[in-house]
């Protein structure tokens, strides 16, 4: 009971009684569990190639390179106002 005195109403499932599975129903979804499985078979081996591929960049990178960086000056305000 609740506090007014008054029994819960059940309801009925919200879902219709589903019916057995059939064996069209069982061949669909290991078709589609195969394609999945595929897919993320690809994607471990999209990983691994882009991985191995960086590996390889990085043997020729020289890490002793040195970047120069060129600071523009500005002569006058004038100058910096047209090229912004």
């Amino acid at each position: 009971m609740l506090r007014f005195g008054h029994d819960p109403i059940v309801l009925p499932p919200l879902e219709p009684a589903r019916e057995p599975i059939t064996q069209d129903e069982i061949d669909a979804c290991a078709v589609i569990m195969q394609i999945y499985n595929t897919v993320k078979d690809a994607k471990d081996n999209l990983l691994v190639a882009k991985i191995s591929q960086a590996f390889e960049a990085n043997k020729t990178h020289d890490s002793n390179k040195k970047i120069f960086l060129q600071y523009r000056r500005f002569s006058s305000i004038k100058h910096f106002a047209s090229s912004i």
